[in-house]
């Protein structure tokens, strides 16, 4: 490890506190979309479910076809607020807009659906892309990025908890139908749009890195990740979790209702204390990773 780089400077916990509550708004747009908007396209528009859950796939595909663009863009951009911040902002904008617009659609025709998946996977990409990159360049610290990256899951976690808890009791405050619904896109586009807009604001001040021309064509990133055998298996890892985490979560309120006999209050509280339980136990996680490593502690 380079000595200079461990010894850094320590950064304002208000800068990461700050930048960590962007992920509020990062996990409200995943988990209201994969949580709620499968049980809300078939249950209460009355979509058939097969239709329902590949119109949700193809607004994945798309965001994933836009993710690495939005990376080389912001890596090249050169603007008065930095190369990252703006996409900030119109992250949060972008995101907001299209939670309101798919839990409120002028009607349940698929292109109209599909268009407000598309404003979400938008914003999402433009924010969290270039979201992630900046913690690498706000310090050289290896322990200060793990202290940015625990006020993130931290984060993370009260995000989850807003989504998967609050949310869902939003719904049956408006009786579990069309109105219940349209409260949670307008609450979720609230949510996201102050989560984000507060990560564009605390970092004005934050270090940042610039261009230096570079250009990478997608061919060349997609070799660099071939290339580096233990990145692509982390990648493959990562990917498994998410599409693992997708169907869980995805099926979990036909589950509490038709075989827990539940509603919109039984999943609130399972997500309450699931969530409430991965925030307590972060200051454990941030321990035994300065004391055995990042390796140790991922395999833990």
């Amino acid at each position: 490890m380079d000595r200079s780089a461990a010894t850094a400077a320590p950064v304002a916990t208000t800068l990461k506190a700050g930048w960590g509550f962007g992920s509020v708004g990062t996990q409200v747009v995943l988990f209201s979309q994969s949580a709620l908007l499968l049980y809300f396209f078939s249950a209460v528009l009355g979509l058939q479910p097969g239709v329902a859950g590949a119109l949700l796939f193809a607004g994945k595909l798309f965001d994933a076809a836009m993710a690495p663009l939005f990376g080389a863009w912001s890596d090249r951009a050169r603007t008065p607020l930095g190369r990252r911040r703006p996409f900030l902002l119109a992250g949060a904008l972008l995101s907001a807009a299209g939670l309101a617009l798919v839990f409120n659609p002028p009607s349940s025709a698929l292109p109209v659906l599909f268009g407000a998946l598309v404003l979400i996977s938008l914003g999402y990409s433009a924010f969290n892309i270039p979201y992630l990159a900046m913690s690498a360049e706000m310090t050289d610290s290896p322990v200060e990025r793990t202290s940015f990256m625990s006020w993130r899951i931290a984060f993370v976690g009260v995000g989850t908890i807003l989504a998967t808890s609050v949310l869902p009791l939003v719904a049956r405050s408006g009786g579990g139908g069309v109105d219940g619904y349209s409260r949670v896109g307008l609450v979720a586009a609230a949510l996201v749009l102050l989560a984000m807009g507060v990560t564009f604001l605390a970092t004005r001040s934050a270090r940042a890195t610039e261009s230096r021309g570079e250009h990478y064509s997608l061919a060349t990133m997609f070799a660099a990740v071939a290339g580096n055998r233990a990145f692509a298996w982390l990648l493959g890892a990562k990917l498994l979790q998410l599409v693992g985490l997708a169907a869980s979560a995805a099926s979990m309120l036909y589950f509490v209702r038709a075989v827990l006999g539940g509603d919109e209050r039984t999943f609130a509280l399972l997500g309450a204390v699931s969530n409430g339980v991965s925030i307590v136990s972060m200051p454990l996680w941030t321990a035994i990773g300065r004391r055995w490593g990042k390796v140790a502690l991922y395999a833990l």
